[in-house]
């Protein structure tokens, strides 16, 4: 494609993460008609930086509060390793309750 530029897109996630807001709150913002996303197949939704951007500005939220800029894709944070219960070394009998 000469001269066209592609427009980055975020996931619901990602776009969650971005703006701090959680998946539930952009999700109901679709719904409503307030943000503006594109289904891609059954399963996937996407959302143009330019519609997220107009949200955020529509929503009074200062864009320096979002990570967002345009044409930029988020980077993906460290995942924290979950804890885990100690299980008890002693086995009950067979039939004791």
């Amino acid at each position: 494609m000469t001269g066209a530029q592609i427009e980055q897109r975020y996931s619901i996630r990602e776009a969650a993460k971005l703006t701090s807001l959680s998946v539930t709150s952009l999700n109901r913002a679709i719904a409503a008609g307030s943000l503006h996303a594109h289904r891609l197949g059954d399963r996937r939704t996407v959302i143009r930086a330019t519609d997220l951007q107009v949200f955020i500005e529509q929503n009074e939220r200062p864009l320096s509060q979002a990570r967002i800029v345009v044409g930029v894709a988020p980077t993906a944070s460290p995942a924290k390793p979950k804890a885990t219960k100690a299980r008890p070394t002693t086995r009950r009998k067979a039939g004791a309750r």
